[in-house]
């Protein structure tokens, strides 16, 4: 099977789905998000503007299931979740012979359920410069106590959902504002994540940044430099995507996995990392 054109306007995103199958575990979910990710582009077609950063996988069975045309960057060893997305903003301009407004980030336990959504996103953006991002993951402003990460013990909330309901940077409570009764995103003091719909000049000065630094790095401080840019987030409402794996989950996990079983495996941690520039040859088929 070959990518169809689509006919109409380019898009403004590009999506980035970075995958490092190190263990069995970590290999069945990276095949089930692609499964899902071929369901919506079904809905909506978004494949030719999608790039696959792999980061030296020991299982590589998924990539079969994509369809001829899909763009692969294939490392030669694992240089972590941080060094592949600065990789790629810096490299997707010769790849794609063109430049994207948007970077939409897919990690590899990802679970879409509405990425047609993103299009309301990028309008939500074009008319609101002052709003750096749009986060989409699960949520519900009406029912935010259930995606609390406060309550998470108790047996009702949504447990693959859950954050913190504060400002990671300024600590304050975060609130929600709607500009328009008809819009399905609210305006917030929410800090950003990589998982969103972000501002591709905003991710390319972040990153610049995070790369200058000689020690490593930690997902505050992305944070921390994309407030700096932009103090408000959108929200979409219900969000687009929920997550496979948590820290209950088996297999290798670079959020919860203790460091020196991450140190066995070669894989490398999401949270806290060191942004690797050089010492490595990429391979884009």
């Amino acid at each position: 099977m070959a990518l169809v054109d689509v006919k109409g306007t380019k898009s403004k995103t590009l999506y980035l789905l970075v995958t490092c199958s190190m263990d069995v575990n970590r290999a069945n979910l990276a095949r089930a998000v692609i499964q899902n990710l071929k369901e919506q582009n079904e809905e909506v077609a978004f494949f030719r503007d999608l790039l696959i950063f792999d980061n030296n996988s020991k299982y590589q069975d998924h990539f079969k299931d994509f369809p001829v045309g899909v763009k692969v960057a294939y490392s030669n060893i694992n240089i972590g979740y941080w060094s592949a997305i600065y990789w790629v903003l810096k490299n997707y301009q010769k790849i794609f012979q063109r430049n994207y407004q948007y970077i939409y980030i897919i990690e590899s336990d990802l679970y879409h359920f509405g990425l047609r959504k993103i299009s309301d996103c990028e309008l939500f953006l074009d008319k609101n410069s002052n709003v750096g991002s749009v986060r989409t993951q699960e949520f519900s402003v009406r029912c935010r106590f259930l995606y609390d990460k406060k309550y998470a013990w108790f047996p009702w909330p949504k447990k693959n959902s859950v954050v913190s309901q504060r400002n990671a940077i300024t600590n304050e409570k975060v609130w929600f504002k709607k500009l328009s009764s008809t819009e399905s995103i609210w305006v917030t003091n929410f800090h950003t994540k990589l998982p969103a719909l972000n501002r591709m000049s905003a991710m390319v000065s972040v990153f610049d940044r995070l790369a200058a630094s000689s020690t490593k790095i930690t997902e505050i401080e992305f944070m921390s430099f994309y407030h700096d840019i932009y103090k408000l987030t959108g929200l979409l409402d219900g969000g687009a995507f929920r997550i496979l794996n948590d820290i209950n989950s088996p297999g290798l996990s670079g959020s919860y996995s203790p460091q020196e079983v991450l140190d066995r495996s070669g894989y490398r941690g999401t949270r806290v990392d060191q942004i690797i520039v050089d010492g490595f040859d990429v391979k884009v088929v």
